[in-house]
């Protein structure tokens, strides 16, 4: 694994290149959610963001089926502003960059 990586900045597009080796990187975390039979609820998607928040790489794992997964990662996309980057059988993975320490700290 490149350890040289540099996690874009908050509000730049992501790359190809990008969304490859955070795929890569996602590959050896852990799920921070799974989604259970109701999908996205308001407890999952407050859930989702706080992840986002902490780590800014979540990856998540779903109950339902590959088809189900796809309309959820989009409500959790659109719900939240993270960027869908693909799906391993019924897992899928978000980036969101952090937000740049002291950029909403209150002066």
């Amino acid at each position: 694994m490149d350890e040289t990586y540099t996690f874009p900045s908050p509000g730049a597009p992501l790359s190809g290149n990008d969304k490859h080796t955070l795929r890569g990187r996602a590959q050896t975390i852990k799920p921070a959610l799974i989604l259970g039979k109701e999908g996205v609820t308001p407890t999952v998607l407050k859930e989702f963001e706080l992840a986002l928040k902490r780590d800014g790489l979540v990856k998540i794992r779903a109950a339902t089926s590959r088809d189900e997964l796809k309309a959820q990662c989009r409500a959790l996309a659109e719900g939240t502003g993270a960027e869908f980057l693909g799906t391993v059988g019924r897992t899928a993975s978000f980036y969101r960059a952090k937000p740049v320490a002291g950029e909403f700290d209150e002066a």
